[in-house]
């Protein structure tokens, strides 16, 4: 009996320590682009150090405010209350933030001065996306197909981000071709995720969300961050690196 309880209060303990370390993902990756951003433009020539710190500032804030916006929502339960705006808000917050950037005066000469690597580097966090599959193995989902997708190819672009990193930096013309196809993967993932959520219902994020099961209880505040936040960045970032890669 002890051993039970033992084992009970291990795995709680365990999913405790899943719910408070994963959130923590995103804002690491907002300081990974923040950074990034900064060095840069730095390396732009055609850069002054004036448009330098307006360019940065104006979409650290903006990243970090919408990062703040849908953390609020979740909080207050905006998005169990109203779960299409989940399924909805990836492709046009993508879009809107895509709009935005290539509005920004200096961003070609930014792709310009930006390593290759560095782009495709910052997907590693892509990892975050196999918690999805944590409810498929503990057998919490009726209709698995949507966690299966979404978490073996976020799993697949997480742990190849570094290594194709690495690779595209020597410079090789077939590590860019590997680079472009594995954008494009990234991409399909998204393009998928959005068809099985639509087609199969109780499958997408937000019957996800409305499980109050041990594992996908736990992860709900990284499920709302990853939907809302993460992807619509990710999407961002895929598109960015293939015009990258084309220049």
């Amino acid at each position: 009996m002890n051993a039970v309880k033992s084992t009970n209060s291990g795995r709680r303990s365990g999913r405790g320590m899943l719910a408070a370390v994963l959130p923590a993902v995103f804002p690491l990756l907002l300081a990974a682009i923040s950074f990034g951003l900064w060095t840069g433009l730095g390396q732009a020539s055609e850069v002054s150090s004036g448009e330098r710190f307006h360019t940065w500032l104006l979409v650290t804030a903006g990243l970090a405010l919408w990062l703040l916006a849908v953390s609020i929502l979740a909080g207050v339960g905006f998005y169990r209350r109203y779960p299409v705006a989940i399924t909805v808000g990836v492709p046009v917050l993508a879009g809107i933030g895509l709009l935005l950037l290539t509005r920004l005066p200096h961003l070609s000469q930014l792709l310009d001065a930006t390593p290759r690597s560095w782009l495709i580097s910052t997907m590693v966090v892509r990892l975050v996306g196999g918690s999805f599959l944590a409810g498929v193995a503990r057998r919490e989902l009726a209709k698995p197909l949507f966690a299966v997708w979404a978490g073996s190819l976020d799993v697949f672009v997480g742990a190849t981000a570094l290594p194709l990193a690495w690779w595209v930096s020597s410079g090789l013309p077939v590590a860019t071709v590997a680079a472009v196809a594995w954008n494009v993967i990234g991409l399909v993932d998204f393009i998928g995720s959005v068809v099985i959520a639509v087609a199969v219902r109780g499958s997408g994020p937000a019957h996800l969300l409305s499980l109050n099961t041990p594992v996908m209880g736990a992860i709900r505040p990284t499920i709302y961050l990853i939907t809302t936040w993460g992807v619509p960045v990710a999407i961002i970032v895929h598109i960015l690196s293939l015009w990258q890669l084309s220049r």
